[in-house]
């Protein structure tokens, strides 16, 4: 039987980890990467096919198949090569080819690039086929295609992942995991996953279990970052991407508490194995660096087109809403001017998420020179308590 240990109250400072190295900076660095992998991709796929043109219509190849009776060019063949191009970019996102574990897993890189490469060759000739495209499709241009493809990609994907394979980037590019308890089983595993180079994520801290008790020793190098109660304000803080429950005596109830938080911070929530017995419904099993690992993941901003498309969706919101309210804002900036001569509009610093300082303006509630003779007053930060409360 092991020996449960005492949260110390010295181990556990209120947030013992610096915020800028925190998942914000995972999530950004990785959307960076995505956004000049594909830009590449698609270059690279653009380029193979138009080298495949070359060799099917303006090298010798030309005598084979069909006879070249229309001298076909480069702009001829712009339409097919921009179709192509698309083709293969949908179903490279189709296979998740731009996810954590692909960009650093060269295996799954191949695997997804040849498993694409063979279903857009059939894609591409039954399309072009059936909208019977001028001029026709040249079965020969479609194998020279994706040979140049399937060439192509993996060299320069070598490349990328030679450079990504560098300790600063991998360890901006992983997921930042917080585990809730610690035993013997899960210090195992943790191990392991420090010596795979292509985990998909680093432990970045522990918090305590339900009851500040953990089954099995903390490591002297594994920072405690709070007690069960945090767990909210520490995911609201965007210190997490991952929560792994590594705690076996976590009941039911706690885990749906959990799972709950992190479906509503859209965090991924995985299990160790310990605790398969629980929760069996609507969870995902994977395996992280040959460990397998339940949990809810594939959440939809994931997908680094998912978030782009809600950014621009959020600014084409609010200028619509802008808009509409325009007339509102009119009449009560007549209003507050008819009162209070002056500007309407009060104009202040704040703190925005990821602590990035904006400017916020709104229209005025209080007379001008408010704050004369006065610094402007902050909110006082809140203090989590790392200490299990009464």
């Amino acid at each position: 039987m092991i020996e449960s240990m005492s949260l110390p109250q010295a181990s556990a400072p209120a947030v013992s980890l610096p915020l800028k190295q925190t998942a914000q900076c995972s999530k950004t660095c990785y959307q960076r990467v995505v956004v000049f992998a594909f830009l590449a991709d698609t270059t690279l796929v653009a380029l193979a096919l138009i080298f495949a043109q070359w060799l099917r219509f303006e090298t010798p190849v030309a005598a084979w198949g069909v006879p070249d009776q229309d001298n076909l060019t480069l702009r001829d063949y712009a339409g097919h090569i921009i179709i192509g191009t698309t083709l293969m970019m949908l179903f490279l996102l189709n296979f998740r080819f731009y996810s954590r574990e692909n960009l650093l897993s060269y295996t799954h890189t191949l695997s997804t690039i040849v498993k694409s490469g063979i279903i857009w060759f059939f894609g591409f000739l039954t399309i072009t086929m059936m909208l019977k495209f001028d001029p026709p499709i040249s079965r020969v241009f479609c194998v020279l295609g994706l040979t140049a493809i399937v060439l192509a990609l993996p060299t320069w994907r070598a490349v990328l992942w030679r450079i990504m394979r560098t300790r600063a980037i991998a360890r901006s590019l992983r997921q930042r995991a917080m585990v809730v308890g610690w035993s013997e089983e899960f210090a195992r595993a943790a191990k392991h996953f420090e010596d795979a180079p292509e985990r998909p994520f680093d432990i970045v801290g522990v918090i305590a279990p339900p009851g500040g008790t953990f089954s099995s020793e903390v490591p002297a190098n594994m920072p405690v970052m709070g007690a069960f109660e945090n767990l909210d304000l520490l995911l609201k803080m965007k210190t997490a991407q991952v929560v792994i429950v590594a705690d076996d005596t976590v009941r039911n109830g706690n885990l749906l508490h959990i799972a709950s938080v992190c479906e509503k911070e859209m965090v991924e929530f995985k299990l160790v194995p310990t605790c398969f017995r629980v929760l069996l419904s609507g969870l995902h099993l994977e395996s992280v660096s040959g460990i397998p690992v339940l949990g809810i993941s594939r959440l939809p901003l994931d997908n680094t087109i998912n978030q782009y498309l809600k950014r621009g969706l959020d600014i084409i919101g609010s200028i619509v809403g802008l808009l509409l309210s325009a007339p509102i804002i009119a009449v009560f900036g007549f209003l507050i001017y008819r009162a209070s001569p002056g500007s309407i509009f009060y104009r202040q610093k704040r703190l925005g998420a990821n602590g990035r300082i904006f400017k916020m303006v709104k229209l005025r509630s209080m007379k001008l020179d408010a704050e004369k003779g006065s610094k402007p007053g902050w909110t006082q930060g809140l203090r989590m308590n790392s200490r299990r409360k009464d």
